[in-house]
């Protein structure tokens, strides 16, 4: 009955009754008991079954049911794919103790950002996300988990399978940035040299444009080398260390107000930066130097997760493009290498 799926006892729907001394309070009994009944009914057909939600199934265990249930059927695609979901956990990217229930949204972005990663071909991998959406739906079909998760995933965090293309993505080197310094050194326009100092102080620490021009002097602890920024994209707020090399391009210190003064905006400092595309060899724009400290840092130190936080990322699918551009700068260095030791080598 309704009553045993929920566990209710009948005691627990006494206090919303009354003594039944007369025939009209015998008639409002029962109109109460029809509204509880109603109200389960309808909760009811929303879960199905709620105590199932909890299922501590685990996730390979039903991947393989579904195999051998395929197998019954003679659906030999859904056969095929299910394998291959199953022996991508031979990459290690498939926790075997992971339960149904467990499966959030950190799992997803690791699961997804993992796969991206292996050698496996476009194709495999698309087949491999669209067959784990599909157990996730399945399961649900089945009373195990509420809904499936990846539909709680932002659209904007929700996996791209296909390789990503690098070139879009343009960030400045080590010498490229010396030169620049240089330029901050000896210009003499004071608008020219503001709109260095910015794009610098976005390189040394990663924030976007629009918060530096947003940031005030209440928002930097000196004392504790710390400045929160309150992200103008996101509105979240974040704190980070102030290092060394980014706080030789702060302005000289004031009590308030914006630490970079009043601007045009990040439009107009893209207009400014226009003038050194030939100093770098690029078109350079202000969010360059956010991917400058990106690249550099992955480059320099390899961890993705701390980067994901100094960028203050929802999700380190979209901190992975980072990863793709050092290894493509890995694999170029490579073969710089191979060219120089060959030298060695020729008669």
């Amino acid at each position: 009955s309704l009553l045993d799926t929920y566990e209710i006892d009948t005691k627990d729907i006494l206090p919303c009754l009354i003594e039944e001394t007369t025939k009209q309070a015998k008639e409002l009994n029962n109109i109460t008991l029809d509204r509880i009944f109603t109200a389960l009914t309808e909760l009811n057909g929303k879960l199905k079954n709620p105590k199932r939600h909890e299922s501590n199934v685990k996730l390979l265990d039903y991947i393989n049911k579904l195999i051998a249930e395929s197998k019954k059927t003679d659906k030999a695609p859904k056969t095929q794919l299910l394998k291959w979901l199953n022996e991508f956990d031979k990459y290690g990217f498939l926790n075997k103790d992971v339960k149904l229930k467990n499966i959030d949204a950190e799992y997803l972005d690791t699961f997804f950002f993992n796969l991206k990663q292996t050698s496996l071909k476009d194709y495999t991998k698309k087949n491999i996300y669209s067959t784990f959406r599909a157990v996730l739906n399945m399961a649900v079909e089945n009373n195990l988990i509420a809904k499936n998760p990846i539909d709680d995933m932002k659209k904007k965090n929700k996996p791209k399978i296909l390789n990503i293309d690098t070139n879009k993505i343009t960030y400045l080197q080590g010498e490229q940035i010396k030169k620049l310094t240089e330029c901050y050194k000896n210009e003499t326009s004071k608008a020219h040299k503001k709109a260095l100092q910015i794009f610098l102080f976005e390189c040394f620490t990663g924030f976007r444009a629009g918060d530096i021009l947003a940031l005030k002097w209440e928002n930097i602890d000196f004392k504790k080398n710390t400045i929160t920024i309150v992200e103008q994209k996101t509105k979240k707020t974040m704190v980070k260390e102030l290092k060394a090399t980014a706080k030789k391009y702060l302005p000289p210190v004031q009590n308030s107000g914006l630490v970079f003064g009043k601007c045009y905006g990040v439009t107009y400092i893209d207009r400014l930066l226009k003038k050194y595309n030939n100093v770098v060899g690029v078109n350079l724009r202000s969010h360059i130097g956010r991917h400058t400290f990106a690249v550099l840092y992955l480059y320099s130190t390899g961890d993705i997760s701390t980067l994901k936080k100094e960028l203050n990322h929802s999700s380190i699918l979209t901190t992975e493009i980072y990863a793709k551009v050092t290894e493509t700068k890995r694999v170029e260095n490579m073969a710089k290498f191979d060219i120089f030791a060959n030298q060695f080598f020729n008669d």
